[in-house]
């Protein structure tokens, strides 16, 4: 609490909230000299982002099949609620296959896609979290796709 030359009083006050979304509004109380709470006629309006999930390794194989089933494996922060893969042109990759396990405050990601066509492919996979923001994409390293 702040005593103002005025005589007035300023407070400040830190809150956690527990939800992400846009809107968001609080009322502000101050409690009389009899205890009685009076709520304040201006309401607070923020928006709550979602903390923005990170990756903090990918690990995949350095050959691949064409056609047969390539698996990642991938450990983000536990903010993350997804993963999006995208080929070196940019395009999504269709997920055959995901699960994760929370392992240490970590969430290890396994993921299986399939690669269509032969010669050298990398990766980027990106994390999203539960309102859709993403992580800055991290690629792989390059694998080698071949018929056989």
């Amino acid at each position: 609490v702040q005593n103002n030359a005025d005589g007035s009083k300023t407070f400040t006050m830190t809150v956690m909230l527990g939800t992400a979304g846009n809107g968001r509004q609080l009322v502000v109380a101050m409690q009389d000299s009899e205890g009685a709470y009076h709520p304040d006629e201006n309401m607070i309006s923020l928006d709550i982002l979602a903390p923005v999930p990170e990756i903090v390794s990918v690990s995949s194989p350095e050959k691949a099949r064409v056609n047969v089933p390539v698996t990642f494996t991938v450990v983000t922060d536990q903010s993350a609620t997804g993963l999006s893969i995208y080929n070196n042109n940019g395009l999504s990759m269709g997920i055959l296959d995901r699960s994760y396990e929370d392992v240490g405050g970590q969430c290890i990601w396994t993921v299986s896609i399939k690669i269509g066509t032969v010669g050298e492919r990398s990766f980027i996979i990106k994390a999203r979290n539960s309102t859709g923001g993403t992580s800055e994409g991290t690629q792989t390293q390059t694998m080698q796709v071949t018929y056989f």
